[in-house]
C-alpha cells in the first residue's frame, strides 16, 4: 500500500482509523493460496472502493499478468490495457512479467527487482558479510599467534639472558660491567 501524507515504516496491517483517516491511494496485491484472484477482484476490491483507494492492482505471479482499476467517479473501473500503463500516482509503469519478473519500471524506466533478485541480493550480501567476519577472525588469531609467538621468544631470550648473567657470576665476573 502507498499512503501518502503518512509517516513512512512498516506496519503489520494499515488501519485508516489509525492513519487520521487517511485511505491508502495505491493498493497493489499478490494472487496467492490464500488470496484467489475472485477474491482480490472481488470483495478485496470492493472494499478498497469504498474505503478511497485510487489505484487497486493485482499480480497474478502463475500467470505474470496484472489487473489494473483506477477511481472513476466513486468507482475502481477495470483499466483495459495494463501493458504500458502508468499509474497516475506513481508514476510507475506495468509491463507483462512473469513469477520472476512482475514487470514494473520505476519512473526514470528502471524495472523494479523482483522478489527472488532481492532475496538472492540479500543472500549474497549475507554471505559476502560472512566471509568478511571470517577473514577479520582469521586474522585477529593470526595476530594473536604472532603476539604468542613473541611473548615465547622474549621468555626464551630472557631465559637466556639470565643464564649468561649466573655463567659470568659463577666465572667470577659482573655482568653488569
Amino acid at each position: 500500500m502507498v499512503a501518502f501524507g503518512r509517516p513512512k515504516g512498516h506496519r503489520r496491517s494499515y488501519k485508516q482509523w489509525e492513519e487520521d483517516g487517511v485511505a491508502p491511494q495505491v493498493v497493489f496485491e499478490v494472487v496467492s493460496e490464500s488470496n484467489s484472484e475472485t477474491e482480490l477482484e472481488g470483495t478485496k476490491k470492493d472494499f478498497y472502493e469504498k474505503y478511497g483507494a485510487e489505484e487497486y492492482y493485482i499480480y497474478n505471479p502463475d500467470t505474470g499478468r496484472w489487473r489494473g482499476f483506477l477511481r472513476q467517479g466513486g468507482n475502481l473501473k477495470p483499466i483495459p490495457v495494463m501493458e504500458g500503463w502508468v499509474s497516475p500516482r506513481l508514476g510507475i509503469r506495468f509491463e507483462v512479467g512473469h513469477e520472476a519478473d512482475p514487470g514494473v519500471y520505476d519512473t526514470e524506466g528502471n524495472r523494479f527487482p523482483a522478489y527472488l533478485e532481492l532475496r538472492e541480493a540479500l543472500e549474497q550480501a549475507v554471505e559476502r558479510e560472512r566471509q568478511r567476519a571470517e577473514q577479520e577472525r582469521r586474522l585477529r588469531e593470526q595476530e594473536r599467534q604472532r603476539a604468542e609467538q613473541e611473548r615465547r621468544l622474549r621468555e626464551r631470550a630472557q631465559a637466556e639472558l639470565e643464564r649468561l648473567r649466573r655463567l659470568l657470576q659463577e666465572r667470577g665476573i659482573n655482568p653488569e660491567e
